[in-house]
């Protein structure tokens, strides 16, 4: 039998409300690295490209969380993310005001070619 695929396993736990705002994200994401393993990274649903890890999601008390694996996103995207939560590691959103498509599409392409230069992680 096959493992169970982590972010199916994250997903399956959530009230269906929150878990379709999160596989409306998980297909964007799919749809940028189509070739991303799905996987958990410091228990959160994650996306590895090339052997590293991409991006991330989570669903929080009153919203929801994308983490770039980065503290560099504010200051590489600030303009885009003005007006929402940000913290070193994670970038906040909600159902009704989601990550655009090009910005997700950006922060995404950040990540793999920051992985790809010497020592990048």
């Amino acid at each position: 039998m096959m493992p169970e695929n982590p972010i199916d396993a994250y997903l399956a736990a959530m009230p269906e409300e929150r878990r379709s705002v999160l596989e409306v994200l998980r297909r964007r994401i799919r749809d940028i690295a189509a070739d991303a393993e799905e996987v958990t990274s410091y228990g959160i649903p994650a996306f590895r490209v090339e052997g590293k890890v991409v991006i991330g999601f989570k669903a929080n008390k009153s919203d929801y969380s994308i983490y770039p694996f980065s503290g560099g996103a504010a200051e590489r995207f600030p303009e885009e993310l003005q007006g929402r939560t940000v913290t070193s590691g994670s970038i906040h959103f909600t159902a009704e005001d989601p990550i655009a498509d090009d910005l997700l599409r950006r922060i995404i392409e950040w990540r793999i070619q920051a992985n790809r230069e010497p020592g990048g992680h």
